[in-house]
């Protein structure tokens, strides 16, 4: 019992790890998004 507690302890830990990840790829495409975006207002006016 105690080795499937560990073993589903290190999948939320890895899972989570994998959520971060993510994220940080998100936030940095939005980021560029948002860049770009900015950018085409610029040429447009």
């Amino acid at each position: 019992m105690t080795k499937l507690i560990d073993t589903i302890a290190q999948f939320l830990a890895e899972s989570e790890e994998h959520l971060d990840q993510l994220a940080q790829k998100n936030q940095a495409a939005r980021q560029s998004l948002t860049a770009t975006t900015n950018d085409s207002k610029k040429e447009t006016t």
